[in-house]
């Protein structure tokens, strides 16, 4: 009858097995000094760390063509941007912000390119949508930052004019 608490430290630990996400199950055990016992189960979620974000190619999203231009739609593939599964638009954050304005971090995922952050649109494990920002002509260095880190540098090439096309209705 009655709760009564436990000094002793107590320490829950185990490996899980590689890029592996929960729910695991823990059942703790309790036994007192009669030898009488009592179980209870517990769940924990395991949200395997990803690790730091790499860029595999960059195009234009109208047409997935190089080089690219400032003020464009550009689409950027790699992995480890975001968590497997897990996406997001720009809408939620532009709807929340007090100031309307186009986000250039979303969810902890961020784009700079040269030394100016892109607009981000869309973010996904394997592929983010930016908007360019008004960057000039030449080589540029693209970086991905997450809550992991930040991605090696990629360089593409942005000239003034890059003709595409968006597919309707795909």
């Amino acid at each position: 009858t009655g709760v009564q608490t436990c000094a002793l430290p107590i320490s829950i630990s185990g490996t899980p097995a590689a890029n592996s996400a929960g729910p695991y199950t823990v059942v703790v055990t309790v036994t007192d000094s009669n030898s009488a016992t009592a179980a209870k189960s517990y769940s924990l979620t395991i949200n395997p760390p990803t690790g730091l974000p790499t860029i595999t190619s960059i195009s234009t999203s109208a047409g997935g063509e190089l080089p690219v231009a400032p003020n464009t739609w550009v689409s950027i593939y790699g992995a480890n941007f975001t968590a497997a599964g897990f996406t997001d638009y720009w809408t939620n954050s532009i709807k929340n912000s007090s100031t309307g304005a186009l986000p250039i971090v979303l969810d902890g995922v961020s784009v700079m390119v040269g030394t100016t952050a892109a607009y981000v649109n869309y973010i996904s494990a394997t592929q983010l949508n930016v908007l360019m920002p008004n960057i000039g002509f030449g080589p540029m260095q693209v970086t991905v930052t997450t809550t992991a880190g930040t991605s090696s540098p990629v360089t593409v090439t942005s000239q003034q004019t890059v003709p595409g096309f968006f597919a309707w209705p795909n």
